[in-house]
């Protein structure tokens, strides 16, 4: 019985994959948009820093 749900499980991946594909790279993208968001607001904060002083 478990094999018959793990069948059903990869035919339903194979049949979906180019969905899975698209919302894992949507993932990966919204990760780098945040990476280089903080990149920049840590840069900004180190800059104001400097003016401060």
């Amino acid at each position: 019985m478990k094999w018959v749900i793990f069948l059903v499980l990869i035919i339903f991946a194979w049949i979906k994959r180019d969905y899975i594909k698209r919302v894992i790279n949507e993932v990966k993208g919204l990760l780098e948009d945040n990476k280089r968001a903080d990149a920049e607001l840590l840069e900004r904060q180190k800059q104001e820093r400097e003016r401060d002083l």
